[in-house]
């Protein structure tokens, strides 16, 4: 993937923003494990460093320390057992584990990612990635989300200098682990339409040409849905391009806001509600993509609406906290503090909502349709597959806008009365 060649269209925006990005090096190919210190060398990335995986991520990418001491690099490494939270203590801990380091190299995805993006960017040290399984988009991501006093955010964190993917490797990662990857993209629609929604209520920055770019990504992952369950490398590295552009537009942003809606905030609620329970969570992406599943049926269903009648919110707070429960109501209040929803005008959300409609019918697929893509790339659709209770399903589709404080479609509908 040439950086440069993606920016050039970029230049003298109309949104009126400068798009730039820090990651200097995309290279996904065959045999990129054996190269992959002559990339970070030719980057300048600095040759004493902290190698941070988790015991599936370092087995699937066997031999790396070896290259990358071969190298000259000085290698320290952090290995985790199978890693599926990133938690603020465990940025915590690098940080401490890597002060004598002046770079971090992540090998793996997800939540290693994570906690190794976060402590770079509290410590200004370059960082890395050498990815193992096409599972999810937050690869190019300077977004980390992170679990503190069992709440999950989303925290500013440090795009990689580098990233580096072998598609031999990519190719015979789990079938699980691409679906969730695709799970993953997928929710992008959603994400879309709460974009363009909250652009349109509340005249939130919205950027025509970044929403282009990951529209290209779900359109690719889509065209090869077939192949994604094949331990096919040509499709397997197409797909991670599309993850990795995906993770681009946020960073061209400088928020989450292309890729991330209400389809990940159901799927955060999920993760933390598994966590208050001190049970285990799934892959992300893979709760992303039933979470998508879920709330295109929700916003379809919206868009048969012809005419609302919007009133100026009125919650029971209670009522939600007692949703919540007393681990995490303290949190989502605080994140709730001064509430994106409170200038909004009634009428103008009327005026608007013919046009609501037609995003929705103009963004979204036909539920039927996205089932049989989640099927054709074996991606769980059920909260069964992902462990889910229907309790917690209700809970998370009731009040999961709560997750943040932001507007998207789901979070108005208290003030639309549906």
């Amino acid at each position: 993937m040439d950086i440069n060649k993606l920016l050039e269209p970029l230049k003298n925006c109309p949104c009126g923003r400068d798009h730039t990005v820090g990651i200097k090096d995309v290279q996904i190919g065959h045999g990129m494990l054996e190269k992959a210190a002559e990339i970070l060398d030719k980057n300048g990335f600095p040759k004493k460093i902290l190698v941070t995986a988790d015991s599936a991520s370092i087995k699937a990418a066997d031999g790396i320390l070896e290259v990358l001491e071969k190298g000259g690099f000085q290698v320290k490494t952090h290995i985790y057992g199978i890693k599926k939270e990133a938690w603020m203590h465990d940025v915590e801990e690098l940080e401490e584990i890597s002060a004598d380091c002046d770079g971090i190299f992540s090998v793996g995805t997800g939540s290693v990612n994570d906690i190794s993006r976060l402590t770079a960017a509290r410590h200004n040290k370059p960082f890395a990635i050498f990815a193992t399984a096409p599972s999810m988009d937050g690869f190019a991501s300077n977004i980390a989300p992170i679990i503190k006093d069992s709440f999950k955010e989303s925290r500013v964190a440090r795009e990689p200098m580098v990233i580096i993917a072998d598609t031999r490797i990519l190719a015979e990662s789990p079938t699980e682990l691409k679906a969730a990857g695709f799970g993953d993209v997928i929710g992008k629609l959603i994400a879309s339409v709460d974009w363009q929604v909250s652009n349109l209520v509340t005249g939130e920055y919205y950027c025509e040409k970044i929403a282009a770019l990951v529209n290209d990504a779900v359109a690719e992952l889509i065209r090869l849905a077939p192949m994604i369950p094949e331990k096919d490398e040509t499709a397997a590295g197409a797909v991670m391009e599309a993850l990795v552009l995906s993770g681009v537009s946020m960073a061209l942003a400088g928020c989450s806001r292309p890729a991330s809606g209400a389809e990940h905030m159901i799927a955060h609620l999920w993760e933390i509600q598994k966590i208050e329970k001190g049970e285990l969570s799934d892959y992300h992406g893979k709760k992303v993509g039933v979470a998508t599943v879920h709330i295109n049926k929700v916003y379809r269903e919206l868009a048969k609406i012809e005419e609302v009648f919007p009133e100026k919110e009125n919650l029971d707070w209670d009522e939600i906290q007692k949703a919540y429960g007393p681990k995490l109501a303290p949190s989502m209040m605080k994140m709730n503090e001064n509430s994106v929803i409170d200038d909004i005008d009634p009428e103008h959300l009327k005026a608007c909502w013919p046009k609501i409609r037609e995003i929705i019918k103009n963004t979204l697929p036909d539920d039927e349709e996205l089932m049989k893509l989640m099927n054709t790339v074996h991606a769980a659709t059920t909260i069964e597959e992902i462990g889910m209770s229907e309790e917690q399903y209700d809970i998370a589709m009731k009040y999961h806008a709560f997750m943040r404080n932001r507007v998207t479609l789901s979070r108005l509908r208290p003030m639309l009365k549906i």
